[in-house]
């Protein structure tokens, strides 16, 4: 697109679903530019496209500053905005350009503009203190004492060069029309837009992005995958009525809409990154209408798979009586939780199952000590109670040897990433059935974030067949809805799968309550508790007491409460009424009497 076009502006519905298209471009670009130059002179290389991952001036120019004074604190240069990435940002550019080697390097064969840019910053004496700040030949009270007068002028200017140079640049929907330097770049240097993820954007902000420049548009994403996202959808008034009642509209994406007006779809039929069979389960599950095949660098036995090979020979070492897949290819990992105690948090609707998390945390603990490196393992989890609860287990049983390993994350949030090792916490048992976790668009994120291979942790029952009047398939399942209200959950997909790994041998059996008591020892006195640890480390979630209470019990002392309630609620509204028609009755005698008698 940008051979045929030119520059080309790159958006999506997230920070993190533009960040990782800016990464994306930048690496094809590399891999592109390396393969063609093998073999020739320099004069005839090809270069990297200059990605420019965007975000508002202010917070890319107090990263550079703090980089100056803090050159090895790269984690921390986005202060307080937690969405900041430097990587392909202005102010990672410019550091490159200065010579700060520990954040990036600048390549014989990225963009010509840049070398180019960074000769013209080495004859500017002005522009001479940073050079030698960065070479570390100055301290920053020296670097301070050394610069010249317009200062935050000189920096302007060269955010603003980075910016025009640019082939690719990556904003925000609301940073491509808020700020008037994308704005103007994106009316006047742009001859293409590229929309990452579009099936989980909403109309407004692809408006934002395309509205009034109508440049050729190519859209990328997956409607088979999560919808956007409607943060009001479950708002109410005083009165209870919902507050939003679009919602559903709203969660009609522009690609699902396009798509529907006749525009070119062109799906992909090649398995790019994932090994031999490990996409056949989500194949037959929900692109049973596409053909398909796995492209030739799909091979196990190839280098990049070498994480997915090192986790089946842990699996098969661990359990024994786990089927291994067939040779040539690699296939989903079940870890059957017996025994599951699942607490559900009555305000958020969230679910946590703290022995599924702990079998999770000792499982990658382990294949970590077989050759698997932290960081490429990431666990996930479609309740956020389950992340978080992850989260405070790690920094606090395996603080030093998970340290590299990325934070646990929702499924939502995930969608978009990819790691080569993914590791799913279901956090559903029996009794409290699988809830949104079966959802089907959800449920194919899920299954598709994996590289190399995919380990899920849950309860073989929670999908157990219920019967019932209508339900004689065992399809659906009742769960409490955000409201109280009762929702019927279609299991029919999680079904299959669970079944078909079962099928398959790949599943292997453990006992979750050892783990469950584990966990909630730890966290059974958090007085005592925090004394030992810091207020940071402390569990977000207070540990229920109680054992669950029957089936039987609970609907009664729900079908109670809702009575009373409903009793004080008649109540209240009758003296309600009485007390306007006395007061409309005083009002009425009021208005009979004489002035001089009131």
């Amino acid at each position: 697109m940008f051979s045929r076009l030119g520059k080309i502006l790159v958006s999506g519905p997230s920070n993190v679903a533009i960040t990782n298209a800016a990464a994306r471009i930048y690496d094809v670009s590399a891999t592109v530019a390396r393969q063609y130059n093998k073999g020739r002179p320099s004069e005839e290389w090809a270069c990297r496209r200059l990605v420019v991952r965007v975000y508002a001036h202010n917070i890319e120019e107090a990263a550079f500053m703090h980089l100056l004074e803090h050159p090895h604190d790269v984690e921390n240069a986005g202060g307080r905005h937690s969405n900041f990435q430097l990587t392909y940002s202005r102010a990672y550019w410019l550091m490159v350009l200065f010579g700060a080697t520990d954040i990036g390097r600048l390549e014989d064969d990225d963009a010509r503009a840049l070398h180019g840019m960074q000769q013209a910053m080495l004859s500017r004496p002005d522009l001479t203190p940073i050079f030698q700040r960065v070479s570390g030949q100055l301290s920053w009270e020296e670097y301070l004492a050394a610069r010249t007068g317009g200062h935050e002028d000189q920096l302007s200017s060269l955010f603003d060069h980075v910016l025009d140079i640019a082939d690719f640049v990556c904003p925000t929907p609301a940073c491509s029309e808020n700020n008037h330097n994308i704005r103007d770049w994106k009316k006047g240097k742009a001859r293409g837009v590229i929309i990452d993820e579009a099936a989980n954007m909403n109309r407004a902000d692809l408006a934002c992005v395309w509205g009034n420049c109508l440049l050729p548009c190519f859209l990328v994403g997956d409607p088979k995958q999560l919808p956007p996202t409607v943060m009001s959808a479950r708002e109410t008034d005083t009165e209870g009525f919902l507050v939003n009642r679009l919602t559903e509209d709203g969660r009609l994406s522009p690609l699902e809409m396009l798509q529907a007006s006749g525009i070119p779809v062109y799906r992909l039929h090649v398995q790019l990154r994932m090994p031999k069979a490990l996409f056949d389960t989500v194949r037959r599950e929900f692109y049973r209408d596409v053909p398909f095949t796995y492209a030739p660098w799909c091979d196990i036995t190839l280098p990049a798979f070498a994480p997915g090979r090192i986790l089946e020979a842990f699996a098969q070492a661990r359990y024994p009586d786990l089927r291994p897949p067939p040779e040539g290819t690699f296939s989903p990992i079940f870890i059957n939780c017996e025994g599951s105690r699942v607490f559900r948090n009555e305000m958020t609707l969230s679910k946590r199952c703290p022995g599924q998390v702990n079998v999770a945390l000792d499982f990658i603990a382990d294949l970590v000590g077989a050759g698997v490196q932290p960081a490429k393992v990431t666990l996930l989890a479609p309740y956020a109670a389950n992340a978080l609860h992850a989260e405070f287990r790690r920094r606090e049983k395996y603080r030093k040897l998970l340290a590299d390993m990325p934070p646990a994350c929702t499924i939502d949030g995930y969608q978009g990433q990819e790691n080569d090792i993914i590791v799913v916490v279901f956090g559903t048992n029996q009794f409290h059935g699988v809830g949104f976790t079966a959802q089907a668009q959800r449920l194919n994120v899920l299954l598709t974030r994996a590289r190399c291979g995919l380990v899920l942790v849950g309860d073989l029952k929670a999908v157990e067949k219920k019967k019932g009047k209508g339900n004689k398939e065992g399809d659906k399942q009742i769960e409490l809805g955000p409201n109280g209200e009762t929702v019927f959950m279609n299991v029919k997909s999680i079904r299959n799968i669970y079944r078909e790994l079962e099928e398959d041998g790949r599943v292997a059996t453990v006992s979750a309550g050892a783990k469950a008591r584990e966990g909630e020892a730890d966290e059974a006195n958090p007085v005592e508790e925090g004394k030992k640890r810091k207020v940071d480390d402390a569990d977000p979630f207070e540990e229920e007491k109680a054992a669950e209470a029957e089936p039987s019990t609970k609907k009664k002392k729900k079908k109670k409460n809702k009575k009373k309630k409903a009793e004080a609620k008649a109540a209240t509204k009758e003296e309600e009424e009485e007390e306007e028609k006395r007061d409309e009755g005083k009002e009425g005698v009021d208005a009979e009497m004489p002035e001089t008698d009131k």
